[in-house]
């Protein structure tokens, strides 16, 4: 009462004195930086939370209907698909996107794509799994990476023409480049050449230059002009080309390129052959006279709307030794029908693309598989790009969060390992060699009658007995009650996952920065770049039930033995010694120096019960609970929700524990707590040295690793490598400055339920850590020291 300031049965704050009164203030600094950890808590929550909805609201849609998903995915990605049909009937199924081919494609679909089946994506070669972004949910107005609704019956970027002043299609390379006429029109590249963006295959020669096969360019007498085949325009549509009349130079007999004073060009279409030509396009010289080239974009008059419209460049007037001009880059763009996405073919499609996709990304038990893949066969699947035959996969979803768990179990076990064999590592080689080494092989003890250098974990010497003991108090039926609770989910839910869980083998690729994409025979070849992995790691579906089954297994076993001790021979013997040699409270093996205690605290029935359920929780079979939710088939939308959120548990618990959720409860009291004593207690805990230590450790080895891992299997550039590897460095100093800050507080609670949860006392302590190394009591001792929470429920 008078050390706490607060009665323990209402909480009312009393008058402190005595011993109440030494209570160290910890200065209003250290105290603004624990509210300065709590507010960057509650910030990064908010902030996650609304990330998340305003995240899982503006998903890309594309044109089949599907969700790009991942965190804030973007259409990055532009790509060209062979349109298999007439341009007026629209786009084919999403399952047979053929990319285009320089020698076969003629009428092309480009635009910008997402990838809403990542695994789907990369197991079919990068063949599947991807499709046209409809719309980005960033507005009623459309973006340039949405989808154009529509599709390019035309192209020639001439490049690729074998004999310069050929048009036909024996000449040219492209199939696209339907030509039907021209005059006077030759391709070269001395009136320079158009450079678009996405020109990176040629250096930079200044502004709108490229070094590349060149232009076509008009000279000569009589007539200059060029006229397209038919194409389809039946929707309307634009017609896009670069166009560039020779500027004016000092001395123009030496160049090729003659100047243009005048001879305007004009833009004409016709719908019968060629008959009539109706003008809809003007370019006067003075306008494109640049040293450069010139963006036109012309909209096709519905005049103009037929399935065999032609379009002709045309300068009716000018001088026959000057007076150049040059075209570059010509597409022409159809539009699909208005209502298309609305039509009835469209529909149909739809369907058929869904069924199609959906049996592919079953045959590779992707994660939007929504059917039990074992009811395909071989002739179901052997259509599918990719697809060999096997039960070989991709990792993914439940797989994936049970492996991470695993490895965050390993390396959490390694790194106590560690610990422990620093700072204890004398008494564990000791306890080792007494219960395994022969008794003859065993070092002699010495016949020395007093030790003075006694540590904690050592027994005491002979005669020097403890003064009291005390009994646990033991309810069998709350042990049966706990054994009922553990081991029933724990069978069921092993039983249930090894029923729906069929064999097969995951995989996980790796690909170094230095490895490139596979170089096409084509050099017109506008596709995702697939790369082949470096190397993989595979695993068996069997392998990670036993992961499964085995983590389960140990947390429940440690909470079976270290809280709620279901054998007898787990609970622990209780006794004090107050002998100043010895002067210690013995729990078990572990033993507290009593001038180590720090408080006495008193603590409800249900405040008791609260706890015994987060144990309880902490002990459930999350990860087969994981593997059972995958081997239901849920829609996507459900089963990506249900198996994070429990995969997120697995692996939460695999790092902090089987006690995860009790701590958590401990520390966000304190983190979110308005008690000025508690804040007090936080200062102190803040300004500890250790606080620091840890932050410049987490700093320095999360931002390393990252940075490795970051270049060698992840790299884009040197900057992007070096503020990814910081940030999350960042994140590993505050993670640092709260664990040190944590483990200064009674945040880490030992219970010993042998009975049903009742009110009692808690004993807080300081828990030392004696270490055998140079810096013996002094660096490694403090670091790994940290405030003990104690509750046992005696006879006395």
């Amino acid at each position: 009462y008078l050390k706490t300031g607060y009665c323990p049965g209402c909480g009312t704050k009393n008058n402190t004195r005595g011993m109440g009164k030494q209570k160290e203030d910890p200065g209003i600094y250290w105290v603004m930086a624990t509210w300065a950890l709590s507010l960057l808590y509650v910030a990064f929550l908010a902030v996650i939370t609304i990330l998340i909805i305003y995240n899982e609201y503006h998903l890309p849609e594309t044109i089949w209907g599907y969700k790009c998903y991942g965190f804030f995915p973007s259409c990055d990605m532009e790509i060209c698909i062979d349109l298999d049909g007439a341009p007026a009937d629209g786009i084919q199924s999403a399952a047979d996107y053929k990319f285009c081919e320089l020698e076969t494609t003629i009428n092309k679909i480009r635009g910008k794509v997402c990838v809403y089946d990542e695994e789907l994506f990369k197991q079919s070669e990068n063949t599947l799994g991807f499709d046209f972004c409809y719309d980005l949910k960033d507005g009623e107005e459309r973006t340039e990476d949405e989808f154009m609704n529509g599709v390019y019956v035309f192209e020639d970027n001439f490049d690729y023409w074998n004999n310069k002043t050929d048009y036909s299609q024996q000449s040219i390379k492209m199939a696209s480049a339907n030509w039907h006429a021209m005059s006077n029109a030759q391709v070269t590249d001395f009136c320079g050449v158009n450079q678009l963006p996405g020109d990176l295959d040629y250096p930079n020669m200044g502004p709108g230059v490229k070094f590349g096969e060149g232009a076509l360019v008009f000279g000569g007498v009589i007539e200059r002009q060029a006229t397209t085949k038919p194409l389809d325009m039946s929707y309307g549509g634009t017609v896009n080309f670069h166009l560039k009349f020779a500027p004016v130079v000092e001395n123009e007999d030496a160049v090729q390129c003659k100047t243009a004073f005048g001879g305007h060009v004009y833009l004409l279409y016709s719908i019968d052959h060629g008959e009539t030509w109706v003008k809809f396009g003007s370019y006067i010289v003075h306008n494109y006279r640049l040293p450069h080239f010139t963006a036109v974009e012309e909209e096709l008059p519905p005049g103009g709307f037929s399935n065999q419209t032609m379009f002709m460049w045309d300068q009716p007037y000018f001088e026959d030794k000057r007076d150049y001009w040059a075209l570059d880059d010509i597409v022409i763009f159809h539009r699909f029908e208005g209502n298309w996405r609305e039509g009835e073919k469209y529909l149909t499609t739809k369907e058929a693309v869904l069924d199609d996709i959906q049996r592919a990304q079953c045959c590779f038990e992707t994660e939007l598989c929504e059917s039990d893949p074992s009811l395909l066969t071989k002739e179901d699947c052997q259509d599918v790009h990719g697809w060999d035959g096997t039960n070989h996969y991709i990792l993914r979803g439940a797989d994936a969060y049970v492996i991470i768990a695993s490895l965050l179990a390993l390396t959490k076990f390694l790194y106590n390992f560690t610990i422990l064999m620093l700072t204890n590592g004398d008494v564990v080689i000791d306890k080792f060699i007494k219960k395994y080494m022969p008794r003859a092989c065993r070092k002699k003890k010495s016949n020395a009658l007093f030790d003075f250098q006694q540590r904690p974990d050592e027994e005491p010497p002979p005669g020097m007995l403890a003064e009291g003991a005390f009994q646990c108090v033991v309810h069998p039926q709350f042990r049966r009650f706990v054994a009922i609770v553990f081991a029933f989910p724990w069978v069921v839910s092993f039983i249930w996952m090894f029923s729906v869980t069929n064999g097969y083998q995951v995989y996980q690729p790796f690909v170094s920065f230095k490895n490139e994409a596979t170089p096409e025979e084509s050099t017109y070849m506008d596709r995702p770049p697939y790369v082949e992995p470096d190397n993989e790691m595979d695993v068996s579906s069997g392998f990670v039930v036993f992961l499964c089954m085995s983590m389960d297994f140990a947390n429940i076993f440690w909470l079976s033995k270290h809280i709620f001790c279901l054998w007898p021979g787990w609970v622990p013997e209780v006794s004090i010694d107050t002998n100043p040699r010895n002067n210690w409270l013995k729990v078990g093996k572990q033993k507290i120096i009593l001038t180590d205690v720090k408080d006495l605290q008193r603590f409800s029935k249900r405040f008791c019960q609260y706890v015994c359920l987060l144990y309880i929780l902490g002990g459930m079979p999350w990860c087969s609970i994981t593997m059972i939710m995958k081997g239901q088939w849920l829609t996507y939308e459900r089963a990506r929700l249900a198996e994070g959120m429990v995969g997120f548990i697995a692996c939460f618990r695999a790092f902090f524990g089987a006690n995860v959720f009790v701590k958590f409860h401990f520390a966000s009291e304190y983190i979110l707590t308005l008690n000025n004593d508690l804040r007090d207690d936080m200062g102190l805990s803040m300004r500890v040295e250790k606080v620091r230590y840890l932050a410049f450790y987490c700093f320095a080895t999360i931002s390393i690793s990252v940075g490795l891992i970051i270049s060698t299997y992840y790299y884009h550039s040197k900057l992007h490598s070096f503020l990814v590897s910081v940030i999350c460095g960042a994140m590993g100093a505050v993670y640092g400055v709260a664990l040190g800050l944590f483990q200064g507080l009674p945040t880490f609670p030992q219970f010993f339920f042998t009975r049903w949860p009742a009110e009692g006392h808690s004993v807080q302590y300081d828990k030392k850590i004696h270490c055998p190394c140079i810096f013996y009591c002094a660096y490694c001792s403090d670091m790994h020291t940290r405030v003990g929470y104690l509750v046992l429920f005696l006879d006395n």
